[in-house]
């Protein structure tokens, strides 16, 4: 059974960064996962175990630019209180659980994108991330459509906090060379779509291409 969010916990940190917590289906255990890749500097943060809730160990995890997921001393409560320097730059895992081990996995080899490529989305279930897309701004998920069938949509609504300096919501795929064939609803649209071509120049910096900008019908 999965784990529940806890809506009430979440929030911003003084310096830069956010906190959200969530709690296990029988109440007993909690997990909290804080990110500080906005931080201004280190900060110390104080939780408090809320009535009714028995204080023990906290397991602390501890990813940055260099090291992922390594194993920090674990935090002893002082009179229902934790307290924890953070770092800047930095993700922190949180949790009463224990027998976490960080994951190991090994990647398939190199391949080209396999051609001919199509997807009408059908095969997916609803809320699905497709296969070969990667979300470097924004979320695109599949959803229905109004008419029937199934599509791809970006379902974040507002600015998050994104791993590269972009102000937009984009999904990129492809090969070094392909043809494009691509279907919008034709409901009415309240932002601009696009389709742009990235050209990797290994001896400079790359940059884009516009292809097709689809501006907002009225």
């Amino acid at each position: 059974m999965a784990w529940w969010f806890l809506g009430n916990m979440g929030r911003k940190l003084p310096k830069g960064g956010s906190l959200v917590g969530f709690v296990s289906p029988d109440g007993k255990d909690i997990s909290l996962v804080i990110e500080t890749t906005e931080a201004k500097g280190d900060q110390t943060l104080e939780l408090k175990a809320a009535e009714g809730f028995a204080p023990g160990a906290l397991h602390v995890w501890r990813t940055d630019m260099m090291e992922e997921f390594i194993p920090q001393p674990d935090l002893v409560d002082s009179n229902g209180t934790w307290t924890i320097k953070l770092n800047a730059s930095c993700i922190y895992s949180l949790t009463t659980t224990t027998g976490q081990r960080k994951g190991v996995a090994s990647s398939p080899p190199p391949a080209s994108l396999p051609l001919p490529y199509s997807e009408d989305f059908e095969g997916y279930t609803l809320n699905d991330t497709p296969r070969y897309l990667c979300d470097q701004g924004g979320t695109f998920e599949v959803v229905a459509r109004e008419d029937g069938g199934k599509c791809l949509r970006q379902q974040v609504h507002r600015q998050g906090i994104n791993w590269a300096n972009v102000n937009y919501a984009y999904s990129v795929i492809g090969e070094v060379c392909i043809q494009i064939l691509f279907q919008i609803s034709e409901k009415p649209l309240d932002s601009v779509w696009g389709i742009w071509r990235r050209i990797d120049n290994l001896t400079g910096p790359f940059f884009r291409q516009n292809l097709i900008d689809i501006a907002a019908m009225p």
